[in-house]
């Protein structure tokens, strides 16, 4: 199984012991997948289509007249930007002689 998991801001802190001690935990994203393969000693495996797609949406408009939508474009900018990632994991397969007594 691969996970993957991309940090985002802020870290929530959380109260955990009785004398106020606290424990920062980020928010994250996560993705998975698992798979089940056969390999032989030296083989490289490739697992791809871990795809994330962000729509953001930024922009400054004048006071007063950014708040009217027919016309809030006359008098300032939005800019719309996506964002398309894909992870792609390659694992390289060893095989080794293992005992407990080494």
């Amino acid at each position: 199984m691969a996970v993957t998991s991309e940090h985002e801001t802020p870290i929530e802190y959380l109260t955990v012991w009785s004398d106020g001690g606290q424990v920062g935990f980020p928010l994250a994203n996560v993705l998975e997948m698992s798979t089940t393969v056969r390999m032989k000693s030296g083989e490289v495996l490739v697992i791809g289509c871990l795809i994330s797609n962000t729509d953001d949406t930024t922009g400054e408009f004048a006071p007063v007249l950014g708040d009217i939508p027919l016309v809030k474009y006359l008098f300032g900018y939005e800019e719309k930007t996506s964002n398309k990632r894909e992870l792609i994991i390659l694992l390289k397969a060893r095989i080794t002689n293992w005992s407990p007594e080494h």
